[in-house]
């Protein structure tokens, strides 16, 4: 893959399977738009049963934070002067 991690390396819910990149909500395979890093999957998707990104660790969910919300890098980025 090409481009910018998607957010789905970076959940608790992703599956080691190596015939399918699966998760907790899509056993059956992540939808692209969410494999290639352009839904947040922190908000709803069609067909999640109600389950979201959960994240790995700490700097994962500040990450994700940072990826979603630029403005929450800026103001770590303020915080740390």
């Amino acid at each position: 893959m090409i481009g910018e991690k998607p957010l789905c390396m970076a959940c608790k819910r992703l599956h080691n399977n190596p015939e399918a990149v699966t998760c907790d909500a899509f056993p059956e395979g992540i939808p692209v738009a969410i494999l290639v890093g352009g839904f947040n999957h922190r908000e709803a998707h069609p067909g999640d049963n109600g389950l979201r990104f959960v994240p790995l660790t700490d700097g994962a969910a500040t990450w994700v934070d940072e990826k979603y919300q630029p403005e929450a890098k800026r103001e770590r980025a303020l915080a740390q002067r």
